[in-house]
């Protein structure tokens, strides 16, 4: 073994020894699941410590029934990063909207932000005049942002170098 691919695997050694499992290596900085009849309008701060990569997801569990209208939208206060909507056209066929379990559905939004403070701002609308099935009008959704510091995005893509030319070197090494 030379000494390239033994300071790989002995910087990976370290890392995963270190004290950091990989999946705390970034936080989840906002989370919200709620139901909605109705509307549901919210607005959030965030404030960021250091530059990190985000990741903010939205998800419509579709449970009973979709949402007609869910938004999120990231700005600072000067600043738009984006915004993510997933809007129902129309009832279905059968008259009242009903999505006979076609699934939850996710959107995400990825971006670099500097430190700072940030504001969520979500909108979702559920027309309960659409959705009437055993008594149950409403519907359910989630926002997730999760921030992972750009230092232990460094460490991250490092590594997985690391172990890719750690094996492509094994893979060259053994015999035909």
């Amino acid at each position: 073994m030379n000494k390239l691919n033994f300071g790989m695997m002995a910087l990976l050694f370290a890392l995963l020894q270190s004290g950091h499992s990989f999946a705390a290596m970034h936080d989840v900085v906002f989370e919200r699941v709620a139901m909605v009849q109705g509307q549901d309008a919210y607005m959030e701060t965030i404030t960021l410590h250091q530059d990190t990569q985000f990741v903010l997801t939205l998800t419509d569990f579709a449970f009973p029934d979709k949402l007609d209208s869910l938004g999120v939208t990231l700005v600072s206060a000067t600043q738009s990063f984006g915004s993510l909507l997933m809007e129902k056209t129309a009832p279905d066929d059968l008259g009242w909207g009903h999505s006979w379990g076609a699934g939850f559905e996710q959107k995400s939004l990825t971006g670099q932000l500097e430190a700072g403070t940030y504001y969520l701002s979500m909108n979702a609308q559920f027309n309960a005049d659409w959705h009437v099935y055993d008594g149950m009008q409403y519907g359910l959704y989630g926002v997730e942002m999760i921030a992972t510091p750009v230092p232990a995005s460094i460490i991250f893509m490092l590594s997985g170098l690391g172990v890719f030319r750690f094996m492509s070197r094994r893979k060259q090494a053994l015999p035909a």
